[in-house]
């Protein structure tokens, strides 16, 4: 069987024997491993895009890179690798551990994005950026990957070890898949205060607060001036009018 890319092996006709590698980007509940079957369904993505394997007989994870032998078949017009596949898995080389190897060596590294350097935020002329990944003890640089990715994202990279100054990191050209994703502002913190109390949203022109009033800004003047008034306050301040008024429920 010839190895092909996943962009590749979406192009061939089924029954066509293929070897394809790729990191386990996506595993959907349904196609979690059967111990009724032993098998299971992954999607598995390389730098050239993703593709589906039906049922494999390996047991698998999120973030292991394999490389399965197999059959092309299809589903719904969509390409996938056939049912009945084995894998060979390749786990994640430790932060440390990928220090000491040697340059060209082909390897696969998981981490956290600990830091993105200013000069090293994506390029959108050259399609890459470069960024520190941290296990939350060693750190590694990964120069210019080709994937975009963001300051607190889990990622697993595939790539070839390099040098700069004596120092090692994995070499340009690489690719990242995305684990999990960096959580986004207003988090647990947030939950909380958009809970019972301040649930409520300010938009530009109308308040709306414990009372159901509407204030509208004068011409010239912010909305966002009187975001943070009670009923304390009247409701109006200078430079406001009352637009519409409603039966007070506090």
């Amino acid at each position: 069987p010839q190895k092909v890319t996943l962009a590749d092996a979406a192009k061939l006709e089924d029954g066509t024997k293929v070897i394809i590698s790729g990191v386990v980007s996506n595993i959907a509940e349904k196609d979690a491993w059967s111990t009724q079957y032993n098998n299971m369904s992954v999607t598995i993505t390389d730098a050239t895009g993703s593709f589906y394997v039906l049922r494999t007989n390996t047991k698998v994870e999120l973030g292991d890179f394999i490389t399965l032998e197999g059959e092309i078949g299809s589903y719904k017009e969509s390409k996938q690798l056939a049912q009945g596949a084995t894998a060979v898995i390749t786990k994640a080389t430790a932060l440390d551990a990928a220090a000491n190897l040697d340059d060209d060596t082909e390897v696969v590294i998981k981490g956290t994005v600990s830091d993105i350097a200013e000069k090293d935020a994506w390029s959108t002329q050259y399609n890459n950026m470069s960024v520190t990944l941290s296990d939350g003890t060693n750190t590694f640089y990964v120069f210019r990957t080709n994937t975009k990715v963001e300051l607190g994202d889990v990622i697993v990279v595939v790539g070839k070890i390099g040098s700069y100054k004596e120092s090692k990191q994995l070499a340009q050209g690489s690719y990242a898949v995305i684990l999990e994703k960096a959580p986004t502002e207003g988090g647990e913190e947030g939950g909380e205060e958009g809970g019972e109390e301040g649930g409520e949203t300010t938009t530009p022109g109308a308040l709306t607060n414990k009372f159901d009033v509407t204030v509208l800004p004068v011409e010239g003047t912010d909305a966002s001036s009187y975001k943070d008034r009670t009923s304390e306050d009247g409701w109006v301040a200078t430079g406001a009018r009352v637009d519409k008024a409603a039966t007070l429920t506090g």
